[in-house]
């Protein structure tokens, strides 16, 4: 799907560790593979994705989506206007760990934010400071329960998440498989690795990222018509 208008979607966590970066990048290109113009912008200065991104440039056959690093709020608002200018349909932002002046310009900058958590009990109580920066924003939130666990688990962490913070969770949950970190040495993420004759995980996690994709773009329709 293609919209008119730039659909900018920022991944914020308090806590480290609850998969920004490969949300980020899988659902950049999931975009891609819609055929849809997607960049993204990596705001953390640990620069994940920016990594990502050299290893494949090195090793993938297709380079897209485009992936531009930034280390100030200025530089990120100057990269989301750039993204404009060239027309592209989908932006994802990487954000750093934590609430400052860079994720508090994302979420002021999205469209929509994702606030990944895991199935933990630390990661849970540690969601409080950005559902405050998130709810000041104004912005349409959703937690999204990543790296999760069995069915059972992961439905029960979003209920949880919800009752808690008071903001939604999206009703497909990504769950922690290996295939998915396999795919970042090669510069690739889980829906690009072949699942013929290997481990079945790599087809269910490839309907469970495509499933999220699809949540995100009715979002989009919602909001641009």
């Amino acid at each position: 799907m293609h919209y008119a208008c730039m659909f900018t979607v920022a991944l914020l966590a308090q806590k480290g560790g609850v998969g920004k970066s490969t949300l980020v990048r899988s659902l950049a290109v999931q975009a891609h593979l819609a055929r849809a113009k997607a960049g993204i912008v990596d705001a953390d200065p640990q620069a994940t994705t920016a990594g990502w991104y050299l290893l494949r440039q090195e090793r993938a056959k297709e380079n897209k989506p485009p992936v531009a690093a930034v280390a100030t709020p200025a530089l990120l608002r100057q990269a989301i206007d750039d993204a404009r200018d060239d027309r592209f349909a989908w932006l994802f932002i990487d954000t750093p760990a934590g609430v400052s002046e860079l994720p508090a310009t994302a979420a002021a900058v999205a469209d929509l934010i994702l606030i990944p958590c895991t199935p933990s009990m630390d990661d849970m109580d540690a969601m409080g400071p950005t559902v405050k920066l998130v709810k000041a924003s104004g912005k349409n939130a959703f937690f999204v329960v990543n790296r999760g666990r069995s069915k059972g688990i992961n439905d029960e962490c979003a209920v949880s998440l919800t009752s808690a913070y008071g903001l939604p969770a999206v009703a497909t949950h990504i769950t922690n498989r290996a295939p998915i970190m396999d795919a970042r040495p090669q510069g690739l993420v889980l829906a690009e690795l072949d699942a013929e004759g290997k481990d079945a995980s790599i087809t269910k996690g490839k309907d469970e990222f495509f499933a999220l994709w699809k949540w995100l773009t009715k979002q989009a329709e919602q909001r641009h018509g």
